[in-house]
């Protein structure tokens, strides 16, 4: 089944320097996805409704690169990528 992700996308930085983590973040009325500089995604359910228990459909496009797949929200509706 596929679950419609959508996402009004807001993005936070936190810190620059190259010691330090970077972290952007987009949040939807159900979904929240996290992104680090060391290219760890995660998708976390957080909509008032119960969670999906269907797998999850997600296409990450950075740049020239795609990254798709599907898979099963973990007992804390979340996926990690």
């Amino acid at each position: 089944m596929l679950i419609p992700v959508s996402l009004a996308v807001v993005l936070f930085i936190s810190a620059c320097s190259e010691n330090e983590s970077q972290i952007y973040i987009g949040e939807g009325d159900n979904w929240e996805v996290n992104y680090g500089r060391d290219e760890n995604f995660s998708i976390k359910y957080i909509g008032e409704e119960s969670m999906p228990e269907d797998e999850i459909n997600y296409i990450i496009e950075q740049g020239s690169r795609t990254t798709d797949g599907n898979a099963l929200l973990n007992e804390s509706g979340v996926l990690s990528i």
